[in-house]
């Protein structure tokens, strides 16, 4: 008998091996195409929407209540041809999860304002689908930012900027505008611990110009005290009122014409489900320090002692104000020695309510937080609270 040729043992367990390989090469490019095609999905279900909420919105004149859009479907009764639906059904966000997104972010979550005039929609992707990164995401009528939507949606008709880093929990850090802030829990409310820092820097005897609707960061104009750069990295920035509120620069000089006759809250030039404070957010922060007799809301130029030392406290847990001082267009003054904030809130036709801040021997006023109106061509700091 002649003895037949056949795989030896060592032949066999390598082509086994070369097989299980080829195998597991398989299944990872195939859950990984399944990633991919569930994360396009969640971006054209959130466009989806998005679409649908634009076309209520022409009908209706506001967004879907919360409620409409957890019914599963988004429709309307009020059109002049009875009901109109404009969603028959709400898609879900696919299944498993992928990337880091938790169970809790693999849906489609739905905020309205209480006016109906803005909403956000929150998702998660686990990997970079088309132009867009990994990780949580906020739709809004104003485009989709690379954060988790925080709270309820805010009523604003500019956007401010390009967005900000993932969100979660006050003493978060967010980044925004190229730059990173640190958050604080003061009372109730989450404020940013730096001055706010974006835009492109301009001489301070210009005035700044428009507001510009870009969703770019670096498209409005800053003043740096001095008109050093250096001072907008140690201080933050310095912005007439027009552009702290991302409006005209013709409402430094109007506070009634449309679109200069705002109402609070105000996004402004801070990041999304952040807005630049009004005078009763201030007070609210002013009231974890002081009572409402020594510092009364309704006070013009009045002074809360109390407050002074907590706005400027540098350790972990304050404000941690800085002497950056402010600019007028044509001149800085008072760095070392003045801090000037400002609010959302209108004084008249060409001042608005701020905090403001000095530690010089003037009168009652010396370390104590003023309230009082400032000229909105001056330049002051912003300080972004959360909504």
């Amino acid at each position: 008998m002649k003895n037949k040729k056949a795989f030896t043992l060592i032949e066999l367990l390598v082509v086994i091996a070369i097989i299980g390989l080829l195998a597991t090469i398989a299944i990872v490019a195939l859950n990984n195409a399944r990633s991919k095609a569930r994360d396009a999905r969640r971006v054209a279900d959130v466009k989806q929407i998005q679409t649908a909420l634009d076309l209520y919105y022409n009908d209706a004149g506001h967004y879907p209540l919360n409620n409409i859009f957890a019914s599963g479907t988004i429709f309307t009764t009020s059109t002049v041809t009875g009901t109109t639906t404009y969603m028959q059904i709400v898609p879900h966000a696919p299944t498993p999860t992928d990337g880091s997104c938790n169970v809790a972010a693999n849906t489609y979550s739905y905020a309205v304002d209480s006016e109906g005039k803005a909403y956000n929609i929150g998702y998660c992707l686990g990997g970079p689908a088309g132009s867009m990164a990994a990780g949580y995401k906020c739709a809004t009528p104003d485009g989709v930012f690379n954060l988790a939507c925080a709270g309820a949606a805010t009523s604003t008709n500019m956007v401010g900027g390009s967005g900000s880093a993932s969100f979660n929990s006050c003493g978060d850090q967010v980044s925004y505008g190229g730059q990173n802030y640190n958050t604080v829990q003061i009372g109730t409310q989450c404020w940013f611990t730096q001055n706010l820092n974006v835009g492109t820097m301009i001489a301070g005897g210009t005035n700044q110009a428009d507001f510009s609707t870009s969703t770019s960061a670096s498209s409005f104009q800053k003043y740096c005290y001095g008109d050093v750069s250096d001072s907008c990295t140690t201080d933050g920035a310095l912005y007439q009122w027009h552009t702290a509120m991302a409006l005209p620069a013709a409402c430094d000089n109007h506070n009634s014409l449309s679109p200069c006759d705002i109402t609070s809250p105000r996004q402004g030039i801070c990041p999304t489900n952040w807005h630049v404070p009004s005078d009763a957010d201030w007070h609210t922060l002013e009231l974890n320090y002081d009572t409402e007799t020594n510092c009364p809301a309704g006070r013009y130029i009045g002074a809360c002692g109390n407050s002074f030392s907590a706005f400027i406290n540098t350790t972990p847990g304050y404000l941690n104000a800085l002497y950056s001082g402010a600019g007028a267009g044509t001149s800085y003054s008072g760095r070392g020695n003045f801090m000037y904030f400002w609010s959302s809130t209108q004084f008249d036709s060409a001042n608005s309510i701020g905090r403001f801040l000095n530690n010089w021997p003037w009168a009652n006023y010396a370390n104590s937080v003023v309230r009082g109106s400032g000229l909105r061509t001056s330049a002051y700091s912003v300080r972004c609270l959360h909504d």
